[in-house]
């Protein structure tokens, strides 16, 4: 019987993003913390990707080129996914608000603040 670390037992992360930099750093910044993170670039990548019905948690920004984040998350709960969502708004304040748009969001997160915030808010979802 093998024993799973810690690491291995973290939850997947989806980030969705039109912003190339934008993820890529997020990629960085929480792959630095052994998430398992799948990357995207528009809300159809997500939605199309029969894998991420198994995301805990989904990190994705307001505006994407093809759906805006609500619909994406209301599109994904119709598929069955279960998890969470942290919508990026360069508009919240202090790094990281409860989300007032949408009980499909635990929290807005400005993307200027991706640092130990994130890391934070990320790791209290589970």
């Amino acid at each position: 019987m093998s024993v799973r670390s810690h690491e291995e037992l973290k939850p997947k992360l989806a980030i969705v993003s039109e912003q190339p930099d934008l993820r890529r750093r997020i990629l960085t910044l929480l792959g630095a913390h052994g998430w398992d993170i799948r990357s995207y670039e528009s809300a159809a990548g997500v939605l199309n990707d029969p894998r991420t019905l198994s995301v805990g948690l989904l990190i994705t920004s307001e505006k994407l080129p093809d759906l805006s984040a609500p619909a994406l998350a209301i599109a994904l709960r119709a598929k069955g996914w279960g998890g969470k969502a942290i919508l990026i708004c360069p508009c919240a304040e202090a790094g990281v608000v409860p989300c007032p748009l949408s009980t499909d969001f635990v929290a807005l997160f400005d993307p200027s603040d991706a640092n130990h915030l994130l890391v934070e808010l990320v790791e209290a979802q589970f």
